[in-house]
Parts: C-alpha cells; sequence; structure tokens
C-alpha cells in the first residue's frame, strides 16, 4: 500500500547514529551507505527518490520505494498515509481482487494501560466487523463479537505486565499488535511469551465456572490458548525457537 508521495519517518526507538541505523530495543546497529541515509534525511519517499535521483540513482523512485518497504517491514520506518487516502486504495485494490494492507506502525507506549488504550481501537474494529452476524445467530453472535475484540486487549496487557520494567514498543500490523521488546531470558521470555496466550485463556475458564451459560461466548478468549503451540509466535518463543 505504500506510495511515492507517503511521508516517512525513524520508528519511535530507532536513530541514525555513526553512519548506522540503531535500534535500542533489538540492540542492533544496521551500517548505511550514502544512498540510505540520503533517503533517511527526506520526509517523505517522494523527495528521497528526488535525492536518489540527484545522486546519480537509474531509478530513484523504484529505490525509494523498495527500501523504505523493507525498514517498515522490520518495524524500523513508519509510513504516515492520511485515512481518506488509505480507503481510496483499498477500494481501488478491491476492484482488481487484491486486499491492501496498511503500512507497520510502531509506537512507543509507556505501561500496559498505554497498551490498552492503543490495542482498544483495534478490539473495537474486529468487533463491529462480527456485529453482521448477530442478525443471523442474535444474542450468542454479539457476545462472541465482544469476546473477540476484548481478547486482543487482554492478550497484549498481559505481555505489557510481564514485561514490567524492560522497555518496549507496540507494533500494530492491521488486526494484529504485538510488542516489540529488548532481549529477556530464561523464565523471563518464557513468562512474556506465555502470558499474552493464557492470560485470556484463563479469564474464558474463570468466567465459564462463574456462569456456565455464557461458556460459548467466551470460546475466542479460550482460543487463545492455541498460540501456545510452535504454530504461532508466542508458542515459538516460548519454546526458544526465534
Amino acid at each position: 500500500m505504500i506510495g511515492v508521495r507517503d511521508a516517512i519517518e525513524l520508528a519511535p526507538g530507532v536513530e541514525l547514529r555513526d553512519g548506522a541505523l540503531v535500534d535500542e530495543l533489538r540492540g542492533s546497529a544496521i551500517p548505511l551507505n550514502r544512498s540510505a541515509e540520503l533517503v533517511l534525511s527526506a520526509r517523505s519517499i517522494c523527495a528521497a527518490a528526488a535525492l536518489l535521483d540527484g545522486a546519480g540513482a537509474s531509478n530513484g523512485t523504484r529505490d525509494a520505494l523498495a527500501f523504505c518497504n523493507e525498514l517498515n517491514t522490520r518495524a524500523l520506518l513508519n509510513v504516515r498515509i492520511p485515512f481518506a487516502e488509505r480507503v481510496r486504495r483499498r477500494v481501488a485494490g478491491l476492484r482488481y481482487g487484491l486486499v491492501l494492507h496498511a503500512p507497520l506502525r510502531r509506537i512507543q507506549v509507556r505501561g500496559a494501560l498505554a497498551v490498552a488504550r492503543a490495542v482498544a481501537p483495534l478490539g473495537l474494529l474486529l468487533t463491529l466487523a462480527l456485529l453482521p452476524a448477530v442478525v443471523v445467530a442474535g444474542a450468542l453472535a454479539l457476545a462472541v463479537a465482544f469476546t473477540s475484540g476484548a481478547g486482543i486487549v487482554v492478550h497484549e496487557v498481559a505481555h505489557a505486565l510481564a514485561l514490567r520494567g524492560r522497555r518496549y514498543a507496540l507494533v500494530l500490523d492491521g488486526l494484529r499488535p504485538a510488542l516489540l521488546h529488548e532481549r529477556v531470558t530464561g523464565a523471563r521470555a518464557l513468562a512474556v511469551a506465555t502470558a499474552g496466550p493464557l492470560a485470556p485463556a484463563l479469564l474464558a475458564v474463570a468466567l465459564a465456572l462463574a456462569w456456565r451459560p455464557a461458556a460459548p461466548a467466551l470460546a475466542p478468549l479460550a482460543g487463545h490458548a492455541l498460540a501456545l503451540s510452535i504454530l504461532a509466535e508466542d508458542g515459538r518463543n516460548a519454546c526458544g525457537l526465534t
């Protein structure tokens, strides 16, 4: 979805230092050549393309787009697209059978409450997306829609609580939020990885025991337990596979 006229900026926690792109959270430093420094000195992709063309690039627009897309995929660069433009591009893509995704966005958050506030709109969006099912399934579908949205918030807040005292940032990838954090090891790493899936799953068990008729509506919360398997990132992190 990234376009030539989009604005760009380094993600929070990322900075240029001594000819390298430094990510404090990851503890990494990526050496940059002159072309990369030119792109990151610009405020938009088209401005970066013009700088590359002026430096002798054969196709500054193509190179700037590819480089910015790569950095965005790694959550090192934020791309800003106005809401109306995002909608226009999605609609245009649907005409050709394409489902376009917004660029990753990395947000600086401080504390579990800030994580909850940042993730809540995603939970609300998921809830609203499931509301049409209410016409068919009635009250049960309404409850499932609510617990589906709430589960996302509970999941990420649990990760944040397990990371207390550590630095982290929130990465938004469509309806898939994730916490990017500094390295943790041993029992702390296991606790951080498992806290997210376990919190909504245990909440579902507790609510079901308290009021058994609510059990079917709690399935989305209980389903977070599946993220403890190695098929999900949390499960792989818990097993030390990533």
